[in-house]
């Protein structure tokens, strides 16, 4: 659905701007049109930004979740990072937001937190969607990475 709402949006579009919430997501969950390949959910990922790429990606993590996606699941907390992550290239972000987490961004499928699918941030740099590798991205802002970094549970299932 969400790939049918982005190809219908008007080519005049200009500004394309992603905001999601900071928390583990299982992507092993995935869409019932997709029920032979547990594993292709994150290669969904990378067309749907290759085909329409977000100009501004911003991720909340004022306040998220801890150990998975929300209340609903158990052995699931709040936490509150207090940060606000921005962005132009959303996976030089959503690196950002792995290390942030205390997980490593250019991890291997199955290390944490890709426990259930290959890492769709590997995907990306390998489709030349930018870097997942914290070296390469320049990182700004009243706090040291090292400073806000946590450790957040993996979601398992």
């Amino acid at each position: 659905r969400l790939a049918r709402r982005l190809s219908a949006l008007p080519d005049s579009t200009r500004l394309l701007l992603l905001l999601r919430g900071c928390r583990m997501r299982r992507l092993a969950r995935r869409p019932p049109a997709l029920p032979d390949s547990k594993r292709r959910l994150p290669r969904v990922v990378v067309d749907i930004n290759r085909a329409r790429p977000v100009h501004l990606a911003l991720v909340d993590a004022v306040t998220t979740m801890d150990g998975g996606e929300g209340p609903w699941e158990a052995g699931t907390h709040p936490r509150s990072p207090g940060l606000l992550l921005a962005g132009k290239n959303a996976l030089a972000v959503d690196a950002v937001a792995a290390s942030v987490m205390g997980f490593d961004p250019t991890a291997e499928y199955p290390n944490a937190p890709f426990l259930n699918d290959d890492n769709h941030l590997n995907l990306a740099r390998a489709a030349g969607l930018g870097t997942n590798r914290l070296d390469e991205i320049e990182v700004r802002g009243d706090a040291d990475l090292e400073a806000v970094r946590q450790k957040f549970a993996p979601s398992i299932g």
